[in-house]
């Protein structure tokens, strides 16, 4: 699906200081933009260094010791690889990157249905509780209605409350660690 200018301004969220942008990164060989679904070029090594941030970020909350090198490399194979899942961004203006999560597409058999995993959602810390978050699931949302998959799942740590009450308030149910949210 390719989200057209009009359409992408559903997505830009209004913030003081902040005019969110979304898109997924397209898999693409190596050049030195990437391009999102919604036609932005962003700078590849950047891109990529702001993600491996996040990723070390992510890691450290979850008390992972990460090797930032492993890291790089496991993100530019997702760039490369679209079997192994999409990258979604979150940017706003002077294309400074905000949050970041991952879309991968497993088949379930117990449903006969496939559905969407997300992985590694984060957003920089000083960008949290501005609404980024939430304006990154709407769109997994809205894009998810395009292939149809039974639901949408993700993990969070039982320790993690108030995660659990965001994903929870955006229509979400846990079953233990995993929250899932039904798409009709």
């Amino acid at each position: 699906m390719r989200v057209t200018e009009l359409q992408m301004d559903n997505f830009f969220m209004t913030h003081p200081l902040l005019k969110v942008k979304i898109g997924i990164l397209m898999h693409s060989e190596k050049s030195d933009y990437l391009v999102t679904d919604s036609g932005y070029h962003l700078s590849r090594e950047y891109v990529i260094r702001e993600l491996v941030a996040l990723h070390m970020y992510l890691g450290n909350r979850l008390g992972e010791n990460l090797n930032p090198g492993t890291v790089q490399s496991g993100i530019q194979m997702l760039l490369e690889n679209p079997r192994l899942g999409q990258c979604l961004v979150a940017w706003c203006e002077k294309n400074r990157i905000l949050g970041q999560l991952e879309i991968k597409k497993p088949f379930e058999v117990w449903h006969n249905a496939s559905y969407w995993y997300l992985d590694n959602y984060v957003v920089f810390p000083e960008f949290q509780k501005r609404g980024v978050g939430t304006e990154m699931l709407n769109y997994v949302k809205r894009i998810a209605h395009t292939e149809h998959p039974e639901y949408i799942s993700l993990y969070v740590g039982t320790q993690n409350i108030e995660a659990k009450e965001f994903y929870s308030n955006r229509g979400f149910t846990s079953r233990g660690d995993l929250m899932k949210c039904k798409l009709s």
